[in-house]
């Protein structure tokens, strides 16, 4: 989209409207920022709210006034997450942040296997923004580096003191999941189990840091196993082989899995 904007007006519509020579009702916002999209040929005007709707009468005579369509719209710098996981459904777990600057969205992804994914989909989230903004805007992508925390586990020796152990066990986060398939270590909170009973036990564990989540599969003796230990609202830590399905989502096939205190 090519646009010009200007930034940091910060004139009350009131003061447009007088020289406008429009009466309008006392209007309690302000002029944020004015962008002009030269394909649409439409001035969006940005105010830092909106309480009521602007009149008719003063879009008119700025439309007349610049021989241009204008809009009016409040003024955004973030996005609303939880709007946007229902709209991007499948896409939204390679996203972690979304934030708004100089009318373009930019959308925080965690590794290039998410931005690879989304690129697949541009179209589509392209469209969702738009229609949750009500304005075109450009959408860029930013990868977020994965940083692996480190874990010191603690054991109790045979004189019943808590030693550190020289193991050092480096682990990750739904959110921050490595781009390609291989065993990893997962640490997040439990908030969902089932296990299917039959000729081949499952469990479905579903784990998750608050920003993402990670379904965990387990079978047979460990089903049972983490099963009879492990509740929904636990902290956990689980190791497995990690595997990316047909449509790209993560799962983990849990070898082994432990709750873990909070202190830790």
């Amino acid at each position: 989209m090519r646009s010009a904007q200007i930034k940091d007006i910060n004139i009350p519509v009131n003061t447009l409207a007088k020289r406008m020579k429009v009466n309008v009702p006392t209007i309690h916002s302000k002029v944020d920022s004015v962008c002009f999209d030269l394909t649409k040929n439409t001035v969006f005007i940005f105010v830092d709210k909106l309480e009521s709707r602007i009149p008719d009468e003063l879009v008119r005579a700025l439309e007349n006034f610049l021989e241009v369509k204008i809009v009016f719209a409040e003024k955004q710098n973030s996005i609303d997450l939880d709007a946007l996981r229902k709209r991007l459904n499948g896409s939204f777990p390679y996203v972690s942040d979304a934030v708004i600057e100089n009318n373009k969205v930019i959308l925080k992804v965690s590794g290039e296997f998410g931005k690879d994914r989304l690129k697949t989909k541009m179209k589509n989230v392209r469209s969702i923004l738009n229609d949750m903004l009500g304005t075109d805007v450009e959408v860029e992508l930013d990868v977020q580096q994965q940083e692996i925390e480190q874990h010191v586990e603690t054991r109790k020796t045979d004189n019943n003191e808590e030693t550190a152990q020289n193991t050092v066990h480096s682990y990750t986060t739904p959110s921050k999941l490595p781009n390609k398939s291989g065993k990893v270590e997962v640490q997040g909170y439990v908030f969902e189990m089932k296990l299917r009973q039959g000729k081949r036990n499952t469990l479905l564990m579903y784990i998750t840091d608050k920003i993402d989540s990670l379904l965990c599969m387990a079978f047979d003796k460990v089903a049972n196993k983490l099963a009879a230990k492990i509740s929904e609202g636990d902290r956990v830590l689980v190791s497995g082989n990690l595997t990316y399905d047909d449509s790209g989502e993560p799962i983990l096939s849990v070898r082994q899995a432990r709750k873990i205190k909070l202190t830790e």
